[in-house]
């Protein structure tokens, strides 16, 4: 007599998540979460395909199954914190290139608002306006050449940058840092 074993071993699914976190562990923005599994005996017959999660709020779960040949099944779920529409306006640390003075000046809006980010100098007086315009609401970012208002050349080190959204006001350190070629070439 021939005896069938039927395997019931489900398949092994496990959640990944990829975007950029804040120090409370929310993430920002839209965050994509995808699956993967394996199976023991038999080959997989499915995984969920990568979901996006785009609401705002915490403790979402998001769920994936992986299924097998035999039609075993496993689940697994992820409970994510997800914020896609920023609760204040805020500036983020610029990041300077130290092979030239241009720099990207980041920032978030929590509503449609008029702004105009301007840079400063250490005393506080205003050197550039980069822009005045509408802006929607969410993450921005917005490149300065390093330069003034008349096209000269920013001083190295530490300015502000000023960021007028409405009513709101956010003021940023901001780096610029300006290396002569020869330094870096190590020439002397």
């Amino acid at each position: 007599m021939n005896t069938i074993h039927l395997d019931k071993t489900p398949p092994t699914i496990s959640p990944a998540t990829a975007g950029s976190r804040t120090p409370g562990s929310w993430y920002l923005g839209p965050i994509a979460v995808s699956f993967s599994g394996a199976a023991a005996h038999f080959r997989l017959a499915g995984v969920t395909l990568p979901i996006t999660q785009t609401n705002d709020g915490a403790n979402q779960s998001v769920t994936g199954t992986a299924t097998d040949l035999a039609d075993n099944t496993a689940h697994a779920t992820l409970t994510v914190e997800v914020q896609v529409t920023p609760s204040s306006c805020g500036l983020v640390t610029n990041c300077a290139n130290p092979l030239n003075p241009s720099t990207t000046i980041a920032g978030q809006l929590p509503q449609a608002l008029p702004v105009r980010p301007t840079v400063c100098n250490l005393m506080g007086q205003p050197v550039r306006v980069l822009a005045e315009e509408m802006q929607e609401a969410g993450p921005h970012a917005l490149a300065c050449n390093g330069r003034d208002q008349q096209g000269q050349s920013l001083a190295a080190g530490v300015n502000r940058c000023r960021l007028q959204a409405g009513e709101r006001v956010a003021v940023q350190k901001l780096h610029f840092a300006k290396y002569p070629l020869r330094l870096l070439r190590g020439a002397s």
